[in-house]
């Protein structure tokens, strides 16, 4: 079940403290984001953001707006790609568990889209935005990772010795 090569569970850690540090990352960039928007938008002169991030100003509200659906979707896929790399170190079989993420990614980015359109399509784009965001918050984290690895632990096939 585990592959003990030391290789593997060395890279396999890298991969778990860029997971981690990805998302300090994320969470900075992010929140720093929402304060230009928020200053931006209520012709605010308090500024609660980093100076690092005053070249963000001139995109102005809708370009910020952008810039975070793109991080948004920059992140989903480096966690994605992160969590790959750690299951193919940690697991000797992981065709399985890679499904799992693989499928478990596509159905949560699928039905972060569709709780996003039918926001659209009642006429509440806030609930359809704060839904989507939530579901996209998840891919853009180690859960479905966490998730997976428990999948494994739990329903996987004992490992013959």
């Amino acid at each position: 079940m585990w592959n003990k090569n030391r290789t593997n569970l060395l890279l396999a850690s890298v991969f778990i403290l860029l997971i981690i540090y990805l998302g300090f990352l994320r969470d900075s960039i992010f929140i720093n984001i929402n304060y230009i928007i928020d200053r931006i938008y209520y012709n605010s002169e308090i500024v609660y953001y980093h100076s690092m991030y005053e070249f963000l100003v001139p995109m102005g509200v809708g370009g910020l707006m952008k810039l975070k659906w793109l991080l948004t979707f920059l992140f989903t896929l480096v966690n994605f790609a992160l969590s790959y790399g750690i299951l193919k170190k940690l697991f000797n079989n992981s065709g399985t568990s890679i499904s799992l993420l693989i499928w478990g990614t596509i159905f949560l980015f699928i039905l972060s889209g569709l709780f996003f359109l039918l926001g659209k399509l009642i006429g509440d784009s806030e609930l359809g935005y704060t839904l989507s965001r939530r579901f996209m918050g998840v891919l853009q984290s180690p859960v479905p990772l966490m998730v997976v690895v428990a999948v494994h632990l739990l329903f996987g096939s004992p490992s013959k010795t």
